[in-house]
């Protein structure tokens, strides 16, 4: 298949955007969403901030456990933020992560284990991430039904201030 987006070899099928994506047009997807996260995110400590401004995406991800300029960045992904929402929903189990707190942020928040398997491939970035929960399993189904069914659980979480 050729990129939606330009006539080179695709290399990722976006369920969510329904678009074929080239290598390039892929990382600049996910660069793209994790600083508008950056950006979009009110930090306390204003030399953190203009530090993760300047700084490029991939390094964010090259650097998830590193502190710079008191701003601890996480490697919670979609999948973790969906699950802690659903659990809430179905268990009324008070979430253990949260997107944002003081000085602390989750760039990954809205960013899928499968897009972040493809780009830390793509980039040579080492990861190993496996989930093994029921709760996930059915996230998973209806995402395949319905794409962009995580993102959407997260979002109410996140508007309900659950996460």
């Amino acid at each position: 298949m050729k990129c939606s987006l330009c006539d080179e070899d695709s290399y990722f099928y976006s369920t969510y955007l329904k678009q074929w994506l080239c290598k390039k047009h892929f990382a600049k997807m996910i660069e793209r969403r994790i600083r508008r996260n950056i950006l979009n995110n009110k930090f306390k400590s204003k030399d953190g901030y203009e530090i993760l401004k300047s700084t490029p995406a991939y390094k964010v991800l090259e650097k998830l456990f590193n502190e710079k300029g008191g701003i601890k960045l996480d490697s919670y992904i979609l999948e973790d933020f969906a699950l802690e929402v659903m659990k809430y929903f179905l268990n009324g189990e008070n979430p253990v992560i949260k997107i944002s707190k003081e000085n602390y942020f989750n760039p990954l928040y809205n960013v899928s284990l499968e897009e972040l398997e493809a780009y830390c491939k793509m980039k040579n970035i080492e990861l190993n991430i496996q989930y093994n929960d029921k709760i996930l399993d059915f996230l998973n189904s209806m995402e395949k039904r319905r794409p962009g069914s995580k993102i959407s659980v997260v979002e109410s979480g996140r508007i309900l201030g659950i996460i």
